[in-house]
């Protein structure tokens, strides 16, 4: 089971406070990027069968 979005956005706000700037459209990037990730590591586990 994965996180939502929401909760993704927190951790990378929460993260880059500490370090620097985030604007918007880099968290937008992020977040996308962090989905993309899960759903190949999803696939990876279990592959469609063709």
């Amino acid at each position: 089971m994965g996180y939502s979005p929401m909760t993704i956005a927190n951790y990378f706000i929460q993260e880059k406070a500490k370090i620097g700037k985030l604007t918007s459209m880099k968290l937008i990037k992020l977040v996308y990027i962090s989905h993309a990730w899960c759903i190949t590591l999803k696939v990876k586990e279990n592959p469609l069968k063709t």
